[in-house]
């Protein structure tokens, strides 16, 4: 019941327990006039907020408590969705078991072996083990190179594809292999591509059936996983004689083009696993400015000379802004010589806790007299 009649304030409560107990109960304080002496800081989850709205107000449809004040004044309370989905869950809609996480699933290939032939030379890639090259001499094979050995504290595993690194192969050689669904050959297993980007660092998608189940367990929500949306875009920006294009993690180039072809390109970088890993892990990928952004690092670009003796690189910013569902470079900036601040807007990290404003996961919970 709601037991006073002092509904003209409106009050902020966060909590990690049981929501459904909690609302009832909170709505009571309110009520009576206490709430601000409940207000835990330490709770940590959605917030709140009660709004004693005019008995004209009309409602749309949503769940709602009906609550009872000790005048016998009766309130009509409507609940967010986010909140009833909440209540609800436990008790009609139980969790499903989770499956295997790719990494898992991808591991049952560990005793078998998957071959491309391109060209000259063949491939063998063998999850969770190795990868070779190779040339086949007849039933032979002849010159062979370890392209590296799995090193499983590598592993990337997304919500849609899993990555499987492998390191230390001949003469310094290691290779990503990259886990994807195609389903439009649900039944197989293939090596699909084998790319050298770099010297002797290569890039190989491999498609497997076991990457089309469905998923019910998440990947952790970093912002590098929420951007995983990228990982085969290119973004580009006009800025009349000069273009750029980020290719999420690929590279940042700038160009002049004359018609359909690109007259001059400079590589401003190219993206590097180490050293935004290791970004990543030290805590300093995220970036409490303003506005937040979640950096990467793109090194190695092309030579800076004659200004400088080095090559180019480039940060990029991924800011959050949830009103325009596109993302676009929003500038580029040349701050020192030869290091570009690549600023890009993205409605993706915005759901990750450190792009929220304190009231962008706020709910409200409308309560209206019932006229009698």
């Amino acid at each position: 019941q709601i037991v006073g009649a002092r509904l003209t304030s409106s009050f902020k409560l966060s909590w990690s327990m049981d929501r459904q107990v909690f609302i009832l109960c909170w709505l009571c304080l309110i009520a009576s006039g206490i709430c601000q002496d409940v207000i835990p800081s330490e709770f940590d989850g959605t917030k709140y907020l009660v709004d004693i709205l005019p008995s004209d107000f009309q409602p749309g449809p949503g769940p709602r408590l009906i609550m009872t004040g000790s005048d016998g004044r009766k309130y009509a309370c409507m609940l967010p969705t986010t909140a009833e989905s909440n209540l609800t869950s436990a008790t009609e809609h139980p969790e499903p078991t989770p499956l295997p996480s790719h990494a898992v699933l991808i591991k049952t290939l560990k005793d078998r072996c998957f071959r491309l032939r391109k060209g000259y030379w063949d491939y063998e890639v063998c999850p969770g083990q190795s990868v070779k090259q190779f040339h086949m001499e007849g039933q032979q094979r002849g010159a062979s190179f370890d392209l590296g050995l799995y090193d499983e504290t590598l592993d990337e595993d997304y919500e849609e594809h899993y990555v499987q690194h492998f390191v230390s192969g001949s003469g310094g050689r290691r290779a990503s292999v990259t886990f994807q669904c195609n389903h439009a050959e649900p039944e197989h297993h293939k090596v699909v591509s084998v790319e050298e980007p770099q010297a002797m660092s290569y890039v190989i998608d491999f498609s497997s059936s076991l990457m089309c189940l469905p998923r019910t367990d998440k990947a952790s929500r970093s912002p590098a996983h929420l951007l995983d949306r990228l990982r085969s875009t290119c973004i580009p920006r006009n800025e009349g004689w000069w273009q750029y294009e980020l290719c999420y993690m690929r590279h940042v180039v700038q160009y002049h083009q004359e018609g359909d072809v690109r007259t001059i390109e400079i590589v401003l970088g190219r993206f590097d696993f180490d050293l935004n890993r290791q970004l990543e892990l030290d805590g300093k990928s995220i970036v409490h400015a303003n506005p937040t952004y979640f950096l990467q690092h793109y090194v190695n670009g092309t030579s800076c000379e004659p200004l400088l003796r080095e090559n180019r690189t480039a940060e990029v910013r991924f800011e959050c802004n949830p009103g325009r569902p596109v993302n676009y470079i929003r500038s580029v900036e040349e701050s020192p010589t030869c290091h570009y601040i690549v600023h890009v807007v993205t409605p993706f990290v915005c759901t990750h806790h450190a792009f929220l404003t304190p009231d962008d996961d706020l709910q409200h919970i409308n309560c209206v007299p019932i006229q009698t």
